[in-house]
């Protein structure tokens, strides 16, 4: 009689949910911990707020800071890589695995089984965190069911996921500590992959920033590292209302799931992979380093050119902090001696012996060597190309140019030609300024940077970091024609007030926040009407433009060079402004460089447009600021304003 096919064996399930408790078990205490229990005791404490909309406001709070999707992220990384370790264990270890092939069961149902059994691991906990996190939301009367339904649904395509790739780099390895370098190499690669050609930029051009070594910030194709791209694309963000004197939380938006339901595909992909790597793997692979006879030279070619250039980078780095710049040959024969070194340890690595120097392996050796000259020549020349290159006016949207503050220029500003003009300049005496700050290269303090960036019309996003020594008088006129622009009024008020953004039409009410001296403390007195809003703001740009709030910017840069910083008040102005949705959607992808740049602060409300209020600071240069706090009552002369060093005295 023909035997009945079997795709799951639950005598194997259970063994695995029953033996491996400590993985589940584990999770689940820790999201336990950071779900309902941190939430109830947010709860406990909103109870003594004065007011019902202020605890109704401080629950929704509670319930945001427990839905950033960042500590999901990095749990299930964690834990689905751990799952698919203990429930394919078996087949690290060849005494193992020829027992569990041994055994009446099919590697189909093997694998469905321990699949099943691995996301039951993730899911089941995040299933029991959902539901009590509802019930005790539900019992508060707190409206978030559909963002804690949002969440939910992210964990189980991240664990989905995660869990899949896990899977996916057990069968191509064949002990446990090549799956965790597998597992980080799929989701972080083309994040360092990036940074070290981000390296090689910066020797090898000029004017090519290398910002900060930052995993989370926007970078093109940046879902090749799947856990970076879910932490940029998920997101929960607060909604406010108008509360009497400042916004309060409402509600909360879970953003960004369309973008990773895709993972599911990819999920799918994998463990069909997964599959067809498991009929074709040999029993006797347990305890290599890859499993897959052809991924080997793929290994040894991967290893070695990326160590190869991360040596000569570092090396790069490390010398020129002692003030020893390396040319372009030394970097060359360290990147080769660095690849060909990796390349070799690999080997040894993969056929566990040091004895690897046969006939086949030093001719792969030769095209190795080959390889090496070709990428660290193709890296040189994109470089040289992305040096070289300068948009054109008509195809820029926007363009900014920062020395001492930022200078912004839209595609109807005359500004955008200057700013094309000069980076023509800077490249034109490229040999002087490069050769000038090469000798002193690591003596930051006697140089000057200018960063140059710009939006294209076509989305795409371009920077330029140019050093500049002030011993060179081509410096010198860069300085000199960045700062005749900084000193126009219209750009002084640009970065005050961040007007190309946020205009008049946009004001909804001014704060006056006085100092009250002898509290010790900042008290905000709202104007009565938007009158005072509209004529208060009248006089900070009627002082913008005769010019008395230049003493008291920040940044120290003074129009005539030799003013000093003037003491401020401790007193200062907070504008209040409205942006519509439709103007909100048009500049959402730029706001939080606005919010950095020019020390804003927003939020979203429910109805899709955006809060923004804006602190001024002022001094007793004023006068147009004085005389109309004076006018609405808010002082009765200067007198009433306290001058921040006076404070204690």
């Amino acid at each position: 009689m023909k035997s009945k096919k079997s795709y799951f064996n639950p005598t194997i399930f259970k063994k695995n949910i029953a033996s491996y408790w400590p993985v589940w078990g584990s999770f689940l205490a820790i999201i336990v911990m950071l779900m309902p229990i941190h939430i109830g005791l947010l709860f406990t404490m909103a109870e003594y707020r004065e007011t019902e909309q202020l605890r109704r406001a401080a629950m929704i709070e509670a319930v945001y800071d427990c839905l950033h999707p960042g500590f999901m992220i990095s749990l299930c990384t964690v834990w689905s890589l751990l799952s698919a370790i203990v429930v394919f264990q078996y087949l690290n270890h060849a005494r193992n695995a020829y027992m569990m092939h041994a055994f009446p069961v099919t590697r189909k149902e093997l694998l469905i089984t321990n699949v099943l059994s691995g996301l039951t691991m993730m899911i089941g906990p995040e299933l029991i965190v959902f539901i009590a996190s509802v019930l005790l939301c539900a019992g508060y009367h707190v409206p978030v069911m559909l963002p804690l339904l949002q969440w939910f649904i992210s964990a189980v395509i991240i664990s989905v996921f995660l869990f899949s790739l896990a899977t996916f780099c057990a069968f191509m390895a064949g002990n446990s500590i090549a799956v965790v370098f597998y597992y980080l190499f799929f989701n972080i690669a083309y994040e360092i992959i990036y940074y070290v050609l981000s390296l090689f930029r910066m020797v090898f051009a000029y004017g090519l920033p290398l910002h900060s070594f930052e995993f989370f910030a926007q970078k093109p194709m940046d879902f090749l590292s799947p856990v970076v791209f879910m932490w940029q694309k998920l997101s929960a963000r607060a909604v406010y209302s108008a509360g009497d004197l400042e916004y309060s939380m409402s509600s909360i938006q879970y953003e960004g799931l369309g973008y990773i339901i895709g993972f599911l595909l990819i999920a799918l992909c994998f463990f069909v992979l997964s599959w067809f790597m498991y009929k074709k793997r040999k029993i006797e692979y347990a305890g290599d380093m890859v499993a897959i006879p052809f991924m080997r030279p793929v290994m040894r070619w991967t290893i070695g050119i990326g160590f190869g250039a991360t040596f000569a980078i570092t090396l790069f780095i490390v010398l020129l902090e002692v003030d020893i710049c390396l040319n372009y040959p030394t970097i060359f024969a360290f990147f080769m001696v660095g690849g060909m070194l990796a390349f070799c340890i690999t080997q040894m690595l993969i056929a566990r012996s040091f004895r690897i120097f046969k006939k086949r392996l030093c001719v792969e050796m030769l095209g190795f060597a080959g390889a090496l000259v070709l990428a660290f020549l193709g890296a040189r020349g994109m470089a040289g190309i992305q040096e070289r290159y300068i948009p054109s006016v008509d195809n820029i949207e926007q363009a900014t140019c920062l020395l001492d503050y930022t200078l912004c220029y839209d595609n109807e500003d005359e500004g955008l030609q200057f700013v094309v003009d000069l980076q023509k300049y800077i490249l034109d005496h490229k040999s002087v300024l490069q050769d000038r700050v090469a000798e002193n290269i690591s003596a930051y303090s006697d140089g000057y940077y200018v960063n140059l960036e710009y939006r294209l019309k076509n989305g795409n996003k371009i920077s330029r970091l140019y050093s500049l020594n002030m011993q060179s008088q081509e410096a010198a006129y860069v300085i000199e024609m960045i700062r005749t622009e900084e000193s126009k009024t219209e750009n002084l008020m640009q970065n005050g007030l961040g007007m190309k953004t946020l205009s008049r039409s946009n004001l909804t009410g001014a704060v006056f926040q006085d100092y009250l001296e002898d509290e010790g403390e900042t008290v905000g007195f709202r104007g009565e009407n938007d009158e005072f809003a509209k004529q208060l703001y009248d006089a900070v740009i009627r002082d913008y433009e005769e010019g008395n709030m230049q003493p008291y910017i920040y940044w120290g840069f003074q129009l005539d060079g030799n003013v000093p910083m003037e003491n401020t008040y401790a007193d200062s102005i907070e504008f209040n402004f409205l942006i519509p949705k439709p103007q909100y959607e048009k500049i959402k992808e730029s706001i939080w460089e606005l919010q950095v740049d020019y020390d804003y602060e927003f939020g979203l409300q429910a109805d899709g447009s955006c809060i923004a209020t804006k602190n001024v600071i002022f001094g007793p240069r004023c006068t147009n600021i004085i005389n109309c706090l004076e006018m609405y009552g808010f002082i009765r002369d200067e007198n009433d304003l306290t001058i921040s060093d006076d404070i204690g005295q």
